[in-house]
């Protein structure tokens, strides 16, 4: 009875032990987060012509990145983050790829979109929307093309009312939900030295389908804009006009060196209370210019007198600039220290952010030619500035957060 009693403790005691360990290897792991990643996308010059390469870091990086470990997207290429993608636009082969960023930080082409078929412009901009809409905006022919970002299809071609110009480019949409709003720039290619006397918006309502222009003469023409986190989207004066001014046939025009802003909020429009003559605030004509927060803009000034000899075709070669901060409510100004003189920022981007980090680049021409070109890129710290890295022969068109 007693050897029973003790085989059967026995058996309960292997089968107590079998469970612990059952037990033990169902236990679930929570999923790790995904290893953050930041996008730098940049343009180099090679024999070629101009070459996008483009890849995913954990952090900032605080060197030139290798391109040989880049993504090559090619000549007339173009990247945009949306919803924890990237998705890169191709005119050459006129396609729309999305990538995903795996947790070792590699590119993943998971869907390529043909669009050769809608007959779009080159460079035509995208826009994204909710979740399943996205726009490429073709203004110049009249058209919008709408894709799904989600399962990379296309939707439907919309027909809008053309642009005002004949030449029109549309850049740097800017959205609150499905509203958006682009710059308008006329640059005649026969005549590049000609540029319209004011800004033109084009204003595109996604619900209604449709297309309004929209013209405001306090500022000459401008194609670039930035939009800060109460759905202000400010119209940025041109690199353009001060080249246009002393080389072109622009005598008419006397609003250089402006800004204009638009508001979302309350009532979709221009704010007519709104204009600040950043060229009269930073002592010379403005090159570019940068959101640094929502109470705050970096410009980039030219230098005066102009380096000799110097002309249209090699002004952005020679010309150097200085970096200042303006208060945009109080108008003070403020010398960006740590950068010094440099040459005109080359990039014609204007998001160049970090988790609302400014990063500037410095560009150089060092033969006073475009063949090639050294840039330093600069972390914006208040009214300091850090040198990142220095890059040679490229300069950065997207830099932003993934996730």
């Amino acid at each position: 009875m007693r050897t029973l009693n003790l085989a059967l403790a026995l058996i309960l005691a292997l089968l107590f032990f079998a469970g612990c360990k059952t037990e033990e290897k169902a236990t679930v792991i929570p999923n790790q987060d995904p290893t953050p990643a930041i996008l730098y996308n940049i343009n180099t010059i090679s024999p070629n012509g101009v070459v996008s390469y483009m890849g995913v870091y954990s952090e900032m990086p605080t060197s030139d990145p290798d391109r040989s470990k880049m993504v090559e997207l090619g000549k007339n290429s173009r990247a945009y983050i949306y919803n924890n993608s990237v998705y890169t636009v191709h005119w050459d082969s006129k396609t729309i790829s999305k990538w995903e960023v795996t947790n070792d930080l590699r590119l993943n082409k998971v869907s390529t979109l043909d669009i050769a078929s809608a007959g779009l412009s080159n460079k035509a901009p995208i826009g994204f929307t909710l979740d399943t809409r996205a726009f490429v905006f073709d203004f110049v022919n009249g058209k919008v093309l709408e894709f799904n970002p989600q399962n990379m299809t296309i939707t439907k071609t919309i027909p809008v009312v053309k642009a005002p110009f004949p030449y029109s480019h549309a850049d740097n949409p800017r959205a609150m939900s499905t509203l958006f709003v682009l710059s308008i720039f006329n640059r005649d290619p026969g005549n590049g030295l000609r540029i319209e006397p004011r800004t033109t918006i084009a204003r595109f309502d996604a619900m209604a389908e449709a297309v309004t222009y929209r013209t405001d003469d306090r500022q000459a023409t401008s194609h670039l804009n930035v939009m800060d986190s109460q759905k202000r989207v400010y119209f940025l004066p041109s690199r353009d006009e001060h080249h246009a001014l002393l080389f072109g046939q622009n005598a008419d025009v006397k609003n250089y060196g402006k800004m204009i802003r638009f508001n979302f909020l309350p009532n979709p429009s221009f704010d007519g209370n709104f204009l600040m003559d950043l060229k009269a605030l930073a002592g010379g004509p403005i090159s570019h210019a940068y959101l640094l927060n929502d109470n705050e803009l970096v410009v980039a000034t030219t230098v005066e007198p102009l380096p000799a000899p110097i002309n249209a075709s090699n002004y952005f070669a020679l010309a150097k600039t200085r970096l200042k901060k303006i208060n945009l409510a109080t108008a003070q100004v403020t010398d960006v220290a740590g950068v010094g003189e440099h040459g005109q920022p080359w990039s014609n981007s204007v998001d160049l952010h970090v988790d609302g980090t400014l990063y500037y680049p410095a560009s150089e021409f060092p033969d006073g030619t475009y063949d090639k070109i050294n840039t330093r890129l600069y972390k914006i710290t208040g009214s300091s500035a850090t040198l990142q890295f220095t890059s040679t022969n490229s300069w950065p068109i997207l830099i932003g957060r993934v996730r």
